[in-house]
């Protein structure tokens, strides 16, 4: 199953995460008719009331997203039936709780959880 999806971005938000570092917070909303693109239509339909919110501390990609711009989203289904393989546990600065960050052998996807 692969679907595919269009959003604009509505809003950025810089943000403070912890205390040396900060992150982004891109908040977008399903495409619909009326906006740039002819397309929309065709995308708004299968997913007229949709959000995505994304958080990231990478620098990197802070610049990837503008204001008001489109971008497409493609949902794939993840096939891999993972055999995952623990890399580090690390305590959780002031919480309860340890960050594990794993990996799998199958297909080197990367996860990092906590327990």
């Amino acid at each position: 199953m692969i679907k595919r999806a269009k959003f604009h971005v509505a809003s950025i938000e810089r943000r403070q995460s912890g205390p040396d570092g900060e992150s982004r917070k891109v908040r977008m909303y399903a495409a619909y008719n009326g906006q740039q693109n002819c397309d929309n239509s065709d995308y708004w339909q299968p997913t007229p009331d949709s959000v995505v919110t994304l958080c990231t501390v990478d620098p990197k990609l802070w610049g990837e997203f503008e204001l008001g711009k489109e971008y497409y989203l493609t949902f794939e289904a993840d096939t891999c039936v993972h055999d995952w393989v623990v890399d580090s546990k690390q305590p959780i600065d002031n919480a309860p709780g340890i960050y594990v960050k794993e990996h799998c052998v199958t297909c080197g996807k990367v996860n990092t959880r906590t327990e």
